[in-house]
């Protein structure tokens, strides 16, 4: 299965995710840092780039491209920091560790972008990190 899923898109969470899993399906979710907001990109009001994805497809990441995300992508931010890691990073790795996920897909544009990939393959969350990284985003 292979649906948008992030930090900020869990819908699938509550009934696509288990059904997955007990019909023994894989579920590799594609957008895992949603166009770029789970990023540090778009904090402190960052312009929007009209190249980004969130310049070229806007419309799709509009319901999750709001002031209340970008005020609990600061929080993962701050998080980041005490992981030592970036906020793509944290956000890849939360993904990563998510129990019912067989593997994101990640389309990093520059090897900026793929950094954040390897941090997220070099931190192992607890269960109990991921909830505080999921208390983010209540």
């Amino acid at each position: 299965m292979q649906n948008s899923f992030s930090l900020l898109v869990r819908a699938d969470e509550r009934d696509l995710l288990p059904l997955a899993s007990a019909e023994g399906l894989g579920y590799t979710p594609y957008s895992p840092l949603a166009g770029g907001i789970l990023s540090d990109r778009y904090l402190g009001g960052a312009e929007v780039h009209p190249n980004s994805r969130i310049g070229l497809a806007g419309a799709i990441y509009a319901d999750v491209f709001t002031p209340g995300a970008l005020e609990r992508v600061e929080r993962l931010a701050r998080l980041a920091r005490d992981f030592e890691v970036s906020t793509a990073g944290l956000a890849l790795a939360w993904l990563r560790a998510h129990p019912l996920v067989t593997a994101p897909i990640v389309s990093p544009r520059s090897a900026h972008q793929w950094d954040a990939v390897h941090e997220a393959l070099g931190l192992d969350l607890s269960e109990e990190d991921r909830s505080v990284v999921e208390d983010a985003f209540a």
